[in-house]
């Protein structure tokens, strides 16, 4: 690795497992299967027990376009893979975490403590096309967020 990169490893800001999948992204983007990769940021990998949630930033990639990387990087990677766009619309991003799932509504609870707690809610019909558990989920949208998160199964 050049200084730099090693310096970004060295700090904590980057994992060494995060650059195994910068290195792969790199390879499908070279490999024109994804030219438009090139457009987008690399922001974080978060891993959480069978899934690597992959958050990019600037992403011209269609809906469509963003299963079949995450399909792609999940035969490359052998693990369950999730593409997010990184964005302040927590909507939208809860909404590409749960996928196929839909998400059926957020709403933003306000604790005594001053603090504040999303709750994602998930119609029961969808609850078997969570990508992993409640709880692993629930666990990637409070990193994600940086805000207590909840999911709600009604």
């Amino acid at each position: 690795m050049c200084p730099r990169c090693q310096s970004l490893v060295d700090s904590g800001k980057v994992d060494k497992q995060e650059i195994g999948v910068m290195k792969t992204l790199i390879e499908l983007e070279e490999s024109g299967s994804f030219r438009t990769l090139k457009d987008i940021k690399y922001v974080k990998t978060i891993w959480l027990d069978n899934l690597a949630i992959i958050m990019i930033r600037g992403s011209s990639l269609s809906p469509s376009e963003m299963k079949k990387l995450a399909k792609n990087l999940s035969e490359i990677m052998g693990i369950r893979v999730q593409v997010v766009e990184y964005t302040k619309d927590i909507r939208k991003m809860a909404a590409e975490l749960v996928s196929p799932a839909r998400v059926s509504g957020v709403n933003m609870v306000w604790l005594p403590d001053g603090s504040t707690q999303y709750v994602i809610r998930i119609s029961r019909s969808d609850q078997r096309f969570l990508p992993a558990r409640k709880e692993v989920i629930e666990e990637a949208l409070n990193r994600i967020l940086g805000s207590q998160t909840r999911l709600r199964i009604e």
